[in-house]
Order: structure tokens, then C-alpha cells, then sequence
């Protein structure tokens, strides 16, 4: 059975743990943010959005690096 070092995929799994906490705090402030506060609001929600983005694309990129050592590890 082909075997993958996980080590190698460490660093993007702790990157996208990162995003994924400060998806999660950036959430915290916009629901805490002032609703009357218009503006503050739109950027907190637009912080939102950006951090999970960034989470999005690191969980892709996780997913890539994932998928290309098990190909590398079945063409061994």
C-alpha cells in the first residue's frame, strides 16, 4: 500500500487551520459590530467575506497537495 509523509502537507494544513480561526473571529466582530453603525458593519461583513475566501482557497490548495502525493505515492 503506497504511503504519503504527512509531514509534506503539514504546512498547508496549518495555514488553512489558521484561515479557518480567523474566518471564525472575524465573524465574532461582525456580529458583535453595532447594527446602527452602517458602514463599521459593511466593512466588518466585507472581512467576513474576504477570510473565507482565503480559507476557501486554502482548503483547495490542501486538497491539491493531497491529491498530487497520492498520485505520486500509487506511481511508486
Amino acid at each position: 500500500m503506497p504511503m504519503i509523509e504527512t509531514d509534506q502537507l503539514k504546512p498547508a494544513s496549518d495555514a488553512a487551520q489558521s484561515a479557518k480561526q480567523a474566518w471564525y473571529a472575524a465573524v465574532e466582530v461582525m456580529n458583535a459590530h453595532d447594527k446602527a453603525d452602517i458602514e463599521g458593519l459593511a466593512l466588518a461583513t466585507e472581512r467576513v467575506v474576504m477570510a473565507r475566501e482565503v480559507y476557501n482557497d486554502l482548503c483547495r490548495d490542501l486538497a491539491r497537495d493531497v491529491h498530487m502525493l497520492l498520485n505520486a505515492a500509487h506511481s511508486e
